[in-house]
């Protein structure tokens, strides 16, 4: 789902911009954000596809990339990682995932935890929605969704008070995407399971790649 709301945020944040450089933006035309909004996703995705054709990396082999996601910590349990490759033409993308589940509280809910580590080889063209996005913050009585910075990458996080859940999204290297949810437990919790994932070891992969 993240992918998904990176674009929108991009060209929001964009169209903000752009409507500050020439005044006011509650006095501009509703046409005119429009239309700012529209050029700066087609120049944010003519540049990143531009630079897409001009680098392909071979992402590492899902075997190797699931000695990466984080072990179960005391109390809790971890089914089977998976992994897989997929292939488009000369891109391929390597994703790794496993899940975990911790012990019921006195209340008798069950807390959880996915972990997922994507690698595309080439992720630099998701760098620049990253980098504004952990600019980012939206805050309400429901919880909030605001951009993070961890150890130096950039990410996202989001909490929702109900549900009690939250997502964590971390760019490692311009490289790799790391997709941490939890159900039942505080959105620092999962940095706590951040910390496990061996960022340090990550970006020394992608500065070999």
């Amino acid at each position: 789902m993240w992918l998904r709301r990176a674009p929108a945020l991009t060209v929001i944040a964009l169209a903000l911009a752009a409507c500050g450089e020439s005044g006011n933006y509650a006095e501009a035309p509703e046409e005119a954000a429009e239309e700012a909004a529209e050029e700066a996703a087609e120049s944010a995705a003519a540049e990143s596809a531009s630079e897409a054709a001009h680098t392909v990396v071979e992402p590492i082999n899902f075997k190797a990339l699931i000695g990466f996601l984080p072990a179960a910590p005391s109390g809790w349990t971890a089914a089977e990682p998976e992994g897989s490759t997929t292939a488009m033409g000369d891109y391929k993308i390597t994703t790794v995932r496993n899940s975990y589940r911790g012990a019921p509280s006195g209340s008798g809910s069950e807390p959880s935890v996915t972990a997922e580590i994507t690698d595309g080889g080439f992720a630099e063209m998701v760098a620049a929605p990253f980098t504004m996005m952990s600019q980012f913050s939206s805050e309400t009585t429901e919880g909030y969704q605001k951009g993070v910075t961890v150890e130096g990458q950039p990410g996202y996080e989001d909490w929702n008070e109900a549900s009690k859940s939250s997502n964590l999204n971390v760019l490692v290297a311009k490289r790799f995407l790391i997709h941490l949810s939890g159900s039942g437990l505080e959105p620092e919790a999962l940095r706590e399971w951040l910390a496990g994932m061996k960022l340090d070891e990550l970006e020394e992969l992608a500065e070999e790649g």
